[in-house]
């Protein structure tokens, strides 16, 4: 069996990194996409879920912000909403890689974020409550996690280079 290849770099500038090709996910927003792009976000309590093909090399990024929605009143979230939680980017992500060309056996996973940054909200613990949720459920999916840089208190700048299977992380503060 070919080894998965997702490789994580730490970091605290961009360095050399070319944002030319760059798609932005914001908040609650996901992409999916084929080299040689690079996908991006901001992280703090929120999640940044990496799904790769790294064969087919198809990428794709969810910025998660909670663990599950809120059902409106009629028992149903609402679909343009599918993109900020676990429990539906995660299995929404999957649906449109497989669209996009991979293959579900090659897909692996990363998961960035997760921080303890909103001591205001006392204790509901958001990040790790991400961590679990996004954990949990990539792991029903049955999607391997290769990579893992979550909890601590700082945020973080992801960068997804799907041509070179790389994700570089940078901090907001000194923390690795």
């Amino acid at each position: 069996m070919e080894v998965p290849y997702l490789r994580l770099e730490r970091a605290y500038n961009r360095g050399s990194l070319s944002l030319a090709n760059a798609i932005k996910i914001g908040v609650g927003e996901l992409a999916v996409a084929r080299n040689p792009l690079v996908l991006t976000t901001v992280v703090g309590s929120c999640i940044a879920v990496i799904l790769y093909d790294y064969q087919n090399k198809v990428g794709g990024l969810a910025h998660v912000i909670l663990p599950k929605p809120k059902l409106n009143r009629y028992g149903r979230y609402e679909e343009n909403e599918a993109g900020k939680y676990a429990s539906t980017a995660i299995p929404f992500l999957l649906q449109r890689m497989i669209q996009a060309g991979a293959d579900k056996e090659r897909i692996v996973a990363g998961i960035i974020g997760g921080a303890s940054i909103l001591p205001l909200l006392g204790n509901l613990n958001v990040g790790q409550r991400n961590i679990d949720a996004t954990c949990e459920i990539l792991s029903q999916k049955g999607i391997p996690i290769i990579i893992k840089d979550v909890g601590g208190n700082s945020g973080r700048v992801v960068f997804f280079d799907i041509k070179a299977g790389v994700v570089t992380v940078i901090y907001s503060r000194k923390e690795f």
